[in-house]
């Protein structure tokens, strides 16, 4: 299966999942689920949640794990270096060791931290 596969399948499992937010509880040594439904009506329980939302809930812990490892493995790649003359006006600042462009954050890392909700992590 292509990465662009498995990104799809994870994709549909959230699309198919019902929006809002999602929590949990321990209750007499039992998990709860809990999802919103995105209308402001009361939350459902996770025996009341649709296939989509089950299929979500399965596949959490392996999807999950492998995405932060995709953006860890990324954000690894993508760190920045000091250069006397990185700019055109030749002025010292700093680039991205992959993407040799400055400057920093590349567009790879600023990326990243738009969809993660970041702000711009200079000192990386």
């Amino acid at each position: 299966m292509s990465m662009s596969d498995r990104l799809d399948e994870i994709t549909a499992r959230c699309d198919a999942a019902t929006e809002g937010s999602w929590w949990g509880s321990m209750i007499d040594g039992r998990c709860e689920v809990f999802a919103g439904t995105g209308s402001g009506s009361d939350p459902m329980l996770a025996a009341e949640l649709l296939p989509g939302d089950a299929e979500f809930v399965v596949n959490a812990r392996t999807d999950l794990p492998r995405l932060v490892a995709a953006l860890r493995a990324v954000l690894e790649l993508h760190v920045s270096q000091f250069d006397r003359a990185v700019d055109h006006n030749g002025e010292p600042g700093t680039y991205c060791d992959a993407c040799n462009v400055g400057p920093w954050p590349c567009p790879t890392v600023r990326a990243v931290q738009a969809a993660l909700g970041e702000e711009a992590d200079d000192d990386r």
